[in-house]
């Protein structure tokens, strides 16, 4: 505080407790309004002016001190922060440049080991080619040393006599170190067996032209001098045999298959095939003919091939199925591997050529039976008498292969592109299976059209198995033929009423379920629905109607799996049967 304050009595606490109070408030304000106010306040508590003003001076400078060291600390404050914060930076900007030492160190070793190691892998990848190579030419030697050697051993082999073929094939196959079923496969494709002699000879084409019914007519009587047949099967058979003569001119676009059969052994089934046979051009003659003798011998020979007790073949050699499906088709092909050079390479073999079948019972798998023109011979009665046959060639035969020979030359141009009158009911494969046949018939003129037509019709009719899916299609269109909509418990009851259809007996001896008759029907798009008034589950008329379309025939010849229950079983019932179980729901 100034001198002039303390000239006052220490006894003025007050006044100087006041004075104090005043120069704070007064140090507060402007210095204009201090100004104004100091003699106020001075003359107010009771102080000279200079009092008041020396202590109003004290404060203000009381605070201009305190604001100054304030000042002071902060600016050591900032210093040692600015001081700090350098030092932090020199040692981050250490740290970074440590780092980045560090990463150069790192990336140059690692660029000195991605060297190392390409210039071992190189070296490695060297000797290993190295190795391959030399590899590869002693595979190359071996490979043909055994390919000689087995080459040299097959034909060793095909000389002796056949009994001792299958001890000198294991002898072979040891000595090779090869699996003796493999090596006995391809002997049997080296020497072809079960393969009847092909005839190489070129057929002689008849020096003048040949009237096509004539030729068809001299045939048929060559047929059935040696065998009973019915009439319109030898009208299939006559036509078959004509229409493989087209096949060296590219004529026929899909094969069909002559299949005989016959409930009994001893009907005639191979005299008919050898006879047709003998009429086609290069007939061979094959019993137990395996997968590749097959498309090996027809891709070499193009004969027309003959099988001969195929009771059970294709059931047991499942190869031989599919290649015969194949050879239903121009352009179908079989691949294989083939050793050409020692070298095993992809090749692919054409198995299109036209095949006669002879088999006991109906054992063709469905795919190949609709393949076929099936030809159900019977044996002949005491009153039927034939000439008998000793399957060798003849004049007869010599002669009939030279006239169709000029009769394909002359007639296969004509014979291309011709779309016979098809048989109602004839579509898919049937069609295609008749589609040529009809079209030479059409060329004979006089009745074989009709012929041609009725024998068609007869043999796809007689040859059809329906499905099952197809039989049940059928018994729901006679149940449609009384109601417009039956509850599946109706359908179930149905279909069992008959003891000797499939249904009776369908799965395990026992009958149909309602499961199974929704899952058959579910192929054909067609579901359970509800129906009748209590909402039961059942079947409409108008979902079958294009299933019905499609599926079954204008004139089906399906077997009907329903029966009308007699009157003593009827009555039998009637007291059980309710309107879901009887049939038609009402409405």
């Amino acid at each position: 505080m100034p001198a002039d304050i303390f000239a006052l009595s220490s006894g003025d606490d007050e006044q100087l407790r006041r004075i104090r109070v005043e120069a704070e408030y007064l140090a507060n304000q402007t210095e204009i309004d201090r100004s104004y106010l100091l003699s106020k306040r001075a003359e107010e508590i009771g102080v000279p002016e200079r009092v008041l003003k020396s202590a109003v001076s004290a404060v203000l400078h009381e605070r201009a001190k305190r604001v100054a060291a304030e000042r002071l600390e902060q600016d050591r404050e900032h210093r040692r922060q600015q001081e700090q914060r350098v030092a932090e930076q020199r040692e981050a900007d250490r740290i970074r440049k440590e780092e980045a030492r560090e990463r150069r160190r790192a990336k140059q070793a690692e660029e000195r080991e991605q060297r190392r190691l390409a210039k071992e892998a190189e070296r490695e990848r060297r000797r290993a080619e190295k190795q391959a190579q030399h590899a590869k030419r002693e595979a190359e030697r071996a490979a043909l040393r055994k390919s000689k050697e087995r080459a040299k051993g097959l034909a060793n082999i095909s000389r002796l006599p056949v009994a001792r073929h299958e001890q000198e094939l294991k002898r072979l196959a040891a000595r090779l170190g090869e699996d003796a079923a493999v090596l006995r496969q391809e002997f049997e494709a080296y020497i072809g067996v079960g393969g009847g002699e092909i005839s190489t000879e070129k057929t002689e084409p008849w020096h003048d032209p040949v009237n096509t019914a004539e030729l068809l007519q001299d045939c048929s009587n060559k047929i059935c001098k040696h065998v009973v047949i019915q009439g319109h099967q030898v009208t299939a058979a006559v036509l078959w045999d004509a229409h493989t003569w087209l096949y060296d001119h590219d004529v026929p676009t899909h094969s069909p298959i002559l299949a005989a059969t016959s409930a009994e052994a001893d009907s005639g089934k191979s005299t008919l095939v050898v006879v047709v046979g003998r009429m086609a051009p290069r007939f061979s003659l094959n019993i137990e003919i395996t997968g590749p003798t097959l498309y090996r011998t027809v891709d070499a020979t193009k004969p027309t091939l003959g099988l001969d007790e195929a009771d059970d073949l294709f059931n047991r050699r499942s190869d031989l199925k599919h290649i015969v499906n194949a050879g239903w088709t121009r352009g179908a092909k079989i691949p294989r591997q083939v050793n050409v050079g020692g070298v095993w390479t992809t090749v692919y073999f054409d198995c299109f050529t036209p095949k006669v079948i002879a088999l006991l019972g109906r054992n063709l798998p469905p795919p190949t039976r609709t393949r076929c023109i099936e030809l159900r011979v019977q044996m002949k009665r005491k009153d039927e008498q034939v000439e008998e046959f000793n399957q060798l060639d003849d004049a007869e035969f010599a002669v009939l292969r030279r006239k169709f020979a000029r009769w394909a030359a002359d007639h296969a141009t004509a014979l291309k592109d011709v779309k016979p009158v098809m048989p109602t009911g004839l579509n898919n494969r049937a069609a295609a299976n008749w589609k040529l046949l009809l079209a030479i018939a059409e060329l004979a003129g006089g009745p074989w059209p009709e012929r041609a037509r009725e024998a068609a019709e007869r043999l796809t009719r007689s040859g059809r198995r329906p499905s099952d899916g197809v039989r049940l299609l059928a018994a729901f269109k006679e149940i449609f033929a009384s109601c417009k909509e039956i509850t599946s418990v109706a359908v179930q009851v149905k279909l069992r009423e008959d003891p000797t259809s499939i249904w009776a007996e369908y799965s395990g001896g026992r009958p149909i379920t309602q499961r199974q008759i929704a899952l058959l029907l579910d192929a054909y798009d067609i579901q359970p629905t509800n129906v009748g008034p209590k909402r039961l589950k059942g079947y409409r008329a108008e979902d079958f109607e294009d299933a019905f379309a499609r599926y079954l025939p204008t004139d089906p010849h399906i077997r009907s799996s329903m029966k009308p229950p007699s009157a003593k079983r009827r009555s039998a019932r009637r007291p059980k049967q309710t309107a879901e179980v009887s049939g038609c729901a009402d409405r």
